[in-house]
């Protein structure tokens, strides 16, 4: 099976002449893996992301999906491949939880509908709150939600033709609930999609992560590849400008975290 990729050729994107956002990237985000961004505030990480789903289009250069433009993709088959895991979510109506996981099926034959709902909320942990409106739940809880959509608009498809991309996915859930929602973007990578996330946390990016892009402040790629040769103390101390320190758990994992 030839690889389904999503890459950039040569991408630069700004708001205005006078306001560069990125600058000329080129990178192939490996298929059947998890990709972890990160890069200071206002570095276009979350640019990047909208980019990638074709919300907004390049300045100049290439997005490529399956090795054709993505602008040239219709906007039904970029939903049937790209799922989007926003940093908040915000509804205009009173939709229940299950209603708000039936949204990620939208466009898809609604035969078993109500099984992939049930299957997708038992994964994040919130069967039990399928009935319930989504705008009394906690951040935290949100979060979980708008990932069982993203898994549902994913469910019963060929994952290795599946890209995820989520934006600080777990900023908002409390240490275990974040563990599990990585654990299901790693479980969906290792089936074969594509999955890009971005993460502040350091530690969370060597733990649950395979490759690694860090974005400097100039909306370049200051380093890009394998996460354990990424995301090290000198390279992040070089992008972020204060000092960091690696250390090895118990497993033997490497993971840096920043000094006190």
């Amino acid at each position: 099976m030839l690889a389904f990729m999503l890459a950039m050729s040569e991408m630069s994107f700004s708001f205005s002449r006078a306001r560069p956002v990125l600058r000329v990237l080129t990178h192939a985000f490996a298929p059947g893996a998890v990709t972890g961004i990160l890069g200071p505030n206002g570095a276009g990480k979350s640019t990047l992301l909208r980019l990638l789903l074709g919300v907004i289009r390049p300045t100049t250069g290439r997005i490529l999906l399956n090795g054709k433009d993505l602008s040239c993709v219709p906007a039904r088959r970029r939903a049937a491949a790209l799922g989007y895991i926003p940093q908040h979510s915000e509804l205009a109506f009173a939709f229940t939880v299950a209603q708000v996981v039936g949204l990620g099926r939208f466009g898809v034959e609604e035969v078993g509908l109500a099984d992939a709902t049930n299957a997708v909320l038992d994964r994040v942990g919130l069967l039990d709150r399928k009935s319930e409106p989504f705008g009394i739940l906690s951040a935290g809880q949100q979060q979980r939600v708008t990932l069982a959509r993203v898994l549902a608009q994913l469910h019963g498809r060929d994952p290795h033709r599946s890209v995820i991309l989520a934006d600080e996915p777990v900023s908002a859930m409390d240490p275990k609930h974040a563990l599990t929602a990585l654990r299901l973007l790693r479980e969906e990578a290792e089936r074969g999609a594509t999955v890009i996330v971005v993460l502040h946390d350091s530690h969370l990016t060597s733990a649950f992560t395979q490759h690694a892009l860090l974005l400097g402040s100039d909306g370049t790629i200051a380093a890009a590849g394998p996460t354990g040769d990424i995301v090290t103390p000198a390279n992040l101390g070089a992008v972020f400008g204060v000092g960091f320190s690696q250390f090895a758990d118990p497993s033997g994992r490497r993971s840096v975290l920043v000094n006190a």
